[in-house]
């Protein structure tokens, strides 16, 4: 017993070592992104981009030959019923010849009828009108129980659409009256001949609408006018409604009536909307990437006139999305938890006490953020987002954790992504930032000091002449590069306190399009492709064919350059493919590396359209580092323009310009006005010298 008793201590000692050893080469957690499983409305949309245009236009065209005296008008002044917009003499042969007046008596008999044939149709969308509001208060009015909150709103649009249409009925009207009123005008004037002595009475021409603006003057200058000259435009420009033109295919699933969201107009929400009129004619239209398309046109009648009011005008450019499918009170994952098991079927893993757990699923309706789950799910489930090929069915995982140190999960996406989508920069989450940054290679210094923040959803360009550090800066986000000073964040974490591990993870957050494609030239375009996926997804075969010929198709490419090697294609090609393999692991954050470089005007177009392109489909963070303007300006939300160390003034910020693609060209700093028109000037100096 003394012995055991001497032994005791280190028996323990032994048996505590061996804890120790078992605890520290245990497989230590992943750290994984969980969503939450919720229940709430999924909406599946059409995403296109269109233009606003002003609902109710008006040719003011001549109502009789004569000479008319120069218009003073300009566009965008206001004008009433009341005031004159141009002057005409009628000459006195006009006045003596019997068939101007026969021409006059012609237009008085088609006011007539016109006037007739309007004030029927205002009648019939008043009948309409009534009927609509009748049958929503009816709805209205019933027990909640036997009436459904979709069928109630139903109701309410058709109420708001037969009511927009009274309107336009009605200015219908006001128009056939006015120009009945012309055409008497001038019937009178032909009728009475000419005066027995001195020039005859000029005749006014007058607005047709009670309050607009001048939109266009076609004749500016006195001049000759004949009958039906057009002479102006005019309109009211605080009536809009929106026209988007989208592919026939799509168009099928839209109907009267539908919720229309129109954003990246501006303003800091979206404006809602419904759809008025589906064009009963497409047309055929070759996109950016040279391919023929029908097309028809959705008119987006406006919900609310004071949400723009003042703000836009004729022609602005919006985003619409058009609600095709709706769910309410349904169970919801985040997509980006799905994926194809061994079977081709969807599966998710779920965390449960700390582990994760393979479950198949039954997935619904589906909008590329968001799916309806059907069955395999609860309410309340944890799921892991983008697992990658470390997580299998029991392996240990842990969420990681945010800035403050608490477990951070990430629920449904969608209504965030979306409002991040019509929200301004500066009061949206930031997922990239720089601190301080500054970055020198040996003696050369390329970056002092950079301070910089990218909101989520929002599409930044870094300009600047060669050499001023832009391509360093994408390395440093990426993490290929460490900053000699200052720190580079990503989604609240800094990139220097991760492992090399925890920093491959975040790299799959992002696609990187390089400047000069960087395929690899011993694989086609297939393998080129697929390699992120082989590489990092656990996808089968058909689903990893699949997924490559969606985003060929999405690039503009045919099915047959998938056999193709790189050294077969062109440079626009090359950049195509370079986009459709950095986008198939599907990134939360798009950096573009002069990606029209080298390149013909009509390719860089096809690139901006797809830079653009790629916002819509996907809810992507994008940095575009560019010499070129024209990129700038069309796919910029903000610009960052960098100024080389070496010119810098004293104590001067390197971020030299910061702001939207407006402010640049309004910029009048003198660099960087250079920049902008592309002007040597004082760079010539000494050239000739040094040259002789």
């Amino acid at each position: 017993m003394k012995k055991l008793l001497k032994r005791l201590p280190l028996l323990l000692s032994g048996v505590g070592l061996v804890a120790v050893l078992v605890y520290s080469f245990r497989p230590s957690p992943v750290p994984v992104d969980l969503g939450v499983v919720t229940r709430g409305t999924l909406q599946v949309t059409v995403e296109e981009d269109g233009k606003t245009r002003i609902k109710q236009r008006y040719i003011v065209a001549a109502p009789l030959a004569g000479r008319m005296k120069r218009i003073d008008l300009k566009p965008g002044m206001e004008v009433t019923s009341r005031d004159p917009l141009a002057i005409i003499e009628p000459p006195h042969a006009l006045l003596l010849d019997p068939r101007a007046r026969e021409e006059a008596q012609a237009r008085v008999e088609t006011a007539k009828a016109r006037q007739k044939q309007v004030n029927a149709q205002l009648d019939e969308a008043r009948a309409s009108d009534e009927f609509a509001r009748s049958e929503y208060e009816r709805l209205k009015t019933l027990n909640r129980s036997s009436t459904s909150t979709q069928e109630l709103e139903s109701a309410a649009m058709r109420a708001r659409t037969a009511a927009a249409k009274v309107r336009a009925n009605e200015f219908a009207v006001l128009v056939a009256e006015h120009e009945l009123r012309q055409a008497e005008a001038a019937l009178r004037v032909t009728q009475n001949g000419p005066p027995s002595e001195g020039s005859p009475r000029p005749f006014e021409v007058t607005s047709p609408i009670s309050k607009g603006r001048v939109l266009r003057v076609m004749k500016e200058s006195a001049t000759v006018v004949t009958l039906g000259t057009e002479i102006m435009e005019v309109g009211d420009v605080e009536d809009l409604e929106a026209e988007i033109d989208v592919l026939t295919t799509q168009a099928v699933n839209v109907k009267s009536g539908a919720k229309v969201f129109l954003e990246h107009w501006g303003g800091a929400r979206p404006i809602e909307g419904h759809v008025r009129l589906i064009e009963p004619s497409g047309f055929t239209k070759v996109s950016a990437l040279g391919v023929e398309e029908q097309r028809v046109n959705v008119i987006v009648e406006f919900r609310v006139r004071e949400e723009y009011s003042g703000a836009i005008g004729d022609a602005y450019r919006v985003d619409a999305r058009i609600v095709i499918d709706e769910a309410k009170n349904v169970l919801i994952v985040p997509h980006g938890a799905l994926f194809r098991n061994g079977s081709g079927k969807w599966a998710v893993f779920v965390a449960e006490e700390g582990r994760a757990v393979l479950r198949p699923v039954k997935v619904g309706r589906d909008n590329g953020l968001e799916a309806e789950v059907l069955g395999g799910l609860s309410e309340g489930d944890q799921v892991v987002l983008h697992p990658s090929d470390k997580i299998k069915d029991g392996v240990a995982i842990a969420s990681r954790e945010n800035r403050d140190g608490r477990r951070e999960e990430r629920g449904s996406m969608t209504s965030i992504t979306r409002q991040v989508a019509s929200t301004p920069p500066n009061i949206r989450k930031t997922i990239i930032a720089l601190e301080k940054v500054s970055m020198q290679f040996g003696a050369q210094a390329v970056l002092r000091n950079i301070n910089l923040s990218v909101a989520k959803s929002e599409t930044l360009a870094v300009i600047g002449e060669s050499g001023c550090g832009k391509t360093v800066l994408l390395k440093l986000i990426i993490g290929l590069l460490r900053p000699t000073s200052g720190r580079v964040l990503f989604d609240g974490r800094a990139l220097a306190d991760l492992s090399d591990k925890e920093l491959n993870q975040q790299r799959l957050r992002f696609g990187y399009l390089f400047q000069g494609a960087a395929l690899f030239d011993s694989l086609n375009v297939f393998d080129n492709i697929a390699s992120g996926l082989l590489a990092h997804a656990r996808l089968s075969e058909v689903v990893i064919r699949e997924r490559v010929a969606q985003r060929l198709q999405e690039v503009g490419l045919p099915a047959s350059v998938a056999t193709k090697r790189p050294a077969e294609l062109s440079g626009g090609m090359k950049k195509r493919v370079g986009l459709a393999r950095a986008l198939a692991l599907d990134p939360e954050v798009m950096l573009y590396d002069e990606p029209t470089t080298g390149l013909d005007p009509i390719m860089t177009d096809v690139i901006n359209e797809l830079i653009l392109q790629t916002r819509r489909r996907h809810p992507v963070t994008s940095l575009v580092v560019t010499h070129d303007l024209k990129t700038v300006l069309k796919v910029a939300d903000r610009i960052v323009m960098l100024y080389p160390l070496s010119r810098l003034r004293p104590g001067e910020s390197q971020v030299l310009f910061q702001g939207t693609p407006q402010e640049l060209q309004e910029c009048r700093d003198e660099r960087v006005r250079q920049f902008v028109e592309g002007e040597a000037r004082d760079r010539l100096s000494g050239i000739g010298e040094r040259g002789a």
